[in-house]
């Protein structure tokens, strides 16, 4: 079964759809355009909230805005 991971603020609570996890290991989904286009919009807004932005599994950001992509 596979987990997907996400960047998130704790601060803001938002979170981004960054990669997944499974039988074939971590894959940080680099060749998606969209996601690598949003992702430093992502970081810029909440890597000044007071507590640096960290990769989770799914299950920690469950109550979590998610930022779509």
């Amino acid at each position: 079964m596979s987990s997907d991971y996400y960047i998130a603020c704790k601060e803001c609570k938002e979170s981004y759809w960054i990669g997944q996890d499974g039988l074939g290991g971590f894959l940080f989904y680099s060749g998606e355009p969209k996601c690598l286009e949003g992702l430093t919009p992502f970081l810029a807004k909440h890597v000044l909230c007071g507590t640096d932005p960290i990769v989770v599994p799914e299950h920690r950001v469950e109550d979590y805005k998610e930022v779509e992509w």
